[in-house]
């Protein structure tokens, strides 16, 4: 895990009620209480052993010390203060410091049995002692852990409602934020020991604390049962003790979801992107699913890829396998995603789901987006966090809203135990109501061989390709191939490839008998054009023949005339007209 990250917030809110509001610092407690703990007023928080009771009240000083300059004091009923700052050193807090720089005072406020049954004790001096304490240090805040004890050795329930109301009136009079710890019954997690219930109409806030065994694990929950004045959210929110203190389930709801947007980022797959229209919308949900070996962690590492060549940030949750398993495994298909670990990019977790419940591992999953700042979450795969469907689909619409709360794009991917083609959204944990954008991946087997094929079931708000494509994995990275119909059938793998020949070597033949029928064609035509100007050649001799014939014709007809008597004709030479005729009739011989 990262080292811890201070989490800034302002040390006091104003609600639109009015009632002044000071931060815990508790990662997840401020959002869902909407603001923090009440100003001026007391807190009382109710827990089982273990559930996190001192911690809570611990912390809620630590950052009010550390982070936002209003100093504390912690009254210690049960546990000795050098012990309580021993058992909080690791969490990184940086307590003696606060104790030596005078933000932080520690009161040890144990009492013998023998002192309290003698009525040698009231609250009254030890009070008065606090109040002078909190004026020496400026202090905003106060914690009372384990009150309870005391009111045990008291006894007496009428005391108990007197020194109980004598506390309350000091409290609002000194004008700090109080929190008191209370163990609970253990015959009813929900209610604090009869003769002292009381307490819970008092106070004007009420945070139980849970610790109980669920599937075989252990879970802590956290519940706001009360808060007067100031909206919040009751119900019941995962708690985690990690490294560096409590971290809360926080809770979205729609109105509290930013304004979508419309921007696009790629899949790192081209012909994907092509498929959805552009790639998968900012800040959206993507889940893939399909059997073992389909190539879903491969499409996750395309996106994470992808993402961290735009200088994107990326947290990687591996379930089955580790981060440096995943980067060898991507360099059969040429993909580096070790530059991007080495350049901080890419952050692989790997997390065990039978060590945590799916409530912590959703806060595992917050605590990392909060404070790595990463814009890209890939949980790979999301099916091996429970095996409770309607608890891992709660667990999954939290983390989406939560995700899409912080503009954060995610892919999960769902492990379906069989290799069928049909989707039985019920295997995929029911995520796939939630997610805005559904791959599935599955296997065609055919003629021997089993190969990817790809479907996009659904993408909100995008016009996208219902087109079955083929995923193909090689050396130069992963595609699509080109959609092949045949006889209506999509092809893939050898069936294409042979189908493919078939009608190569068929268009061919096509192709080879086209040129023939053109050259037969060609030819024919040649010789057609060679009879025809035979016969132009034909035609224009008998032209010329029959030409002459009819000039022939026409001068053997005038010279006919001429020698029968007829008129002159003027246009004939004169050795062409014939000669004339003596008295006797007969013609006369030229002179």
């Amino acid at each position: 895990m990262t080292a811890q990250r201070k989490r800034k917030e302002p040390s006091a809110t104003i609600r639109p009620s009015g009632i002044a509001k000071c931060p815990t610092g508790i990662a997840g407690f401020d959002t869902i209480t909407k603001g923090g703990l009440p100003r001026d007023a007391v807190t009382l928080v109710l827990g089982g052993p273990g559930s996190g009771k001192t911690l809570f009240a611990l912390e809620f000083l630590a950052h009010g010390a550390g982070q936002f300059d209003e100093p504390g004091l912690f009254v210690a009923f049960e546990e000795k203060t050098d012990k309580i700052l021993a058992n909080a050193a690791g969490f990184g807090w940086g307590l003696p410091g606060l104790v030596k720089a005078n933000k932080l005072r520690f009161f040890d406020a144990r009492l013998s049995p023998d002192t309290v049954h003698a009525g040698e004790f009231d609250l009254a001096g030890m009070l008065a002692m606090l109040g002078s304490m909190a004026k020496t240090i400026g202090a905003k805040r106060i914690v009372f852990d384990a009150l309870d004890i005391f009111l045990d050795w008291l006894g007496d329930p009428a005391l108990q409602r007197k020194e109980m109301w004598r506390l309350n009136a000091w409290m609002e009079e000194s004008g700090l934020a109080a929190v008191v710890t209370l163990k609970m019954d253990s015959r009813n997690e929900e209610r604090i020991p009869e003769h002292y219930g009381w307490m819970q109409f008092m106070t004007d806030t009420v945070v139980l604390l849970r610790q109980e065994m669920a599937r075989h694990m252990s879970e802590r929950l956290l519940k706001v049962l009360k808060y007067r004045g100031s909206d919040h959210i009751n119900s019941n929110c995962a708690l985690v003790i990690a490294e560096d203190g409590l971290h809360v389930a926080e809770l979205h709801t729609f109105d509290t979801l930013p304004k979508p947007s419309t921007a696009r980022v790629s899949s790192g797959v081209a012909r994907l992107d092509h498929m959805l229209g552009g790639g998968y919308m900012r800040g959206s949900g993507i889940l893939v699913t399909g059997s073992p070996g389909t190539a879903k962690t491969t499409l996750c590492a395309s996106f994470a890829d992808a993402a961290c060549q735009r200088g994107e940030k990326v947290v990687y949750f591996a379930f089955d396998e580790t981060g440096p398993e995943i980067v060898r495994n991507m360099t059969s298909i040429g993909m580096n995603l070790g530059r991007h670990v080495k350049s901080g990019r890419l952050e692989f977790r790997n997390l065990h789901s039978r060590f945590l419940n799916p409530e912590e591992t959703y806060v595992c999953f917050i605590k990392e987006l909060r404070e790595t700042h990463a814009t890209c979450l890939i949980i790979d795969p999301l099916s091996s966090v429970g095996t409770d469907v309607s608890t891992v689909s709660l667990m999954a619409k939290r983390l989406l809203y939560s995700a899409k709360a912080k503009g954060v794009t995610s892919v999960w991917t769902s492990l379906l135990d069989d290799v069928r083609t049909n989707i039985d959204e019920s295997s995929s944990a029911g995520v796939s109501t939630c997610a805005d954008t559904w791959i599935h991946l599955n296997y065609e087997v055919l003629n021997g061989e089993r190969n990817r094929a790809l479907t996009i079931v659904k993408s909100r708000g995008m016009a996208h390709s219902n087109q079955v494509r083929e995923l193909i994995l090689s050396d130069r990275g992963v595609t699509l191939a080109d959609v092949y119909a045949a006889s209506g059938a999509v092809l893939m793998g050898s069936a294409r490839f042979q189908r493919e020949e078939a009608d190569r070597a068929e268009e061919e033949l096509k192709r080879a008998e086209f040129d023939r029928r053109q050259r037969q064609l060609e030819a024919d035509i040649a010789g057609l054009k060679r009879e025809v100007e035979m016969k132009l050649e034909d035609a224009a001799i008998l032209k010329q023949a029959e030409t002459l014939r009819w000039k022939g014709k026409e001068q053997f007809a005038s010279v006919s005339l001429a020698y029968r008597g007829a008129d002159d004709d003027p246009a004939l030479p004169p050795a062409a007209k014939p000669p004339r005729k003596g008295a006797s009739g007969k013609r006369r011989p030229p002179r």
